[in-house]
């Protein structure tokens, strides 16, 4: 949740809730606990002032893509663009190469979202692996045009990851705010990506949970799944997973919470 997560987008929730002095910590509170080896997050803009110098301390190196025409731009006593950052463990991972890029529509033309598709080598096993690892942040609003926009923005990133890692066979995880509802054509086309069955990490017989996100915003409530950790199961085996708050567990306002510092809850597996 950046800048642009005003008071009259949330409106039930609590001042201290939607404060970034406040929330900040617990974000990052979040974060460390989970002892992620990688850390894939959107709506970022406290990159350089927040996130790196703190994980840079915990041996993690991050990633940054701000978006080219942020909406925190819009808003006094901004702290920057918002954008994506990846971060991966120094001690368990070697970067091979990596790419920062503007996603694109079907007719070639730069959009207004972005993704970065790292790969890496693991440094821990007696024999190195390679891992492909993507984070991105794809359109948002329920339009047909709008679904139609992250259809193609997904087929461009797919294509990158494709030529990236020169289409070997290797692992692949994607990670997100999707912006989109599962049995939606993008949906589709991250489960159908190469030949390496894909899968979502936290769909339980092929159902996702009820919601990645919960928030009222004014004259409406909105509660459904966009957030996905897509991996490549041929190669992977999902272990555990962090479980999913109930609505009663978040409470009545919805997200942001006092215990839940984002609007989406944290996916962790």
């Amino acid at each position: 949740l950046s800048k642009s997560g005003t008071r009259e987008n949330f409106y039930k929730c609590p001042p201290s809730a939607l404060t970034w002095s406040t929330r900040k910590h617990r974000i990052m509170d979040e974060i460390l606990k989970s002892k992620a080896d990688i850390i894939c997050l959107e709506e970022v803009d406290h990159y350089s002032d927040f996130f790196n110098p703190i994980l840079a301390s915990q041996d993690y190196i991050g990633l940054y893509m701000p978006k080219p025409d942020s909406p925190c731009l819009l808003y006094d006593e901004n702290n920057g663009p918002d954008g994506c950052a990846l971060f991966f463990s120094s001690k368990k991972f070697s970067m091979i190469l990596h790419e920062q890029f503007v996603l694109r529509n079907g007719d070639g033309e730069d959009t207004n979202q972005v993704a970065i598709v790292v790969l890496l080598e693991t440094t821990y096993l007696s024999k190195p692996k390679k891992i492909c690892v993507a984070s991105t942040h794809l359109k948002s609003h329920s339009s047909e045009w709008c679904e139609n926009l992250r259809k193609e923005q997904s087929t461009f990133l797919l294509q990158r990851i494709g030529e990236l890692i020169d289409y070997e066979y290797i692992p692949v995880i994607v990670c997100g705010d999707f912006n989109t509802e599962p049995n939606t054509p993008t949906y589709a086309n991250f489960a159908n990506f190469q030949s390496c069955d894909m899968k979502s990490a936290y769909a339980i017989n092929s159902l996702e949970p009820k919601f990645t996100t919960w928030k009222f915003r004014p004259g409406r409530e909105i509660c459904h799944t966009i957030d996905y950790i897509w991996f490549s199961s041929k190669f992977l085996s999902l272990i555990q997973f962090l479980a999913i708050p109930s609505t009663s567990e978040i409470g009545a306002n919805a997200l942001p919470a006092e215990c839940y510092p984002s609007d989406h809850v944290s996916l962790v597996a």
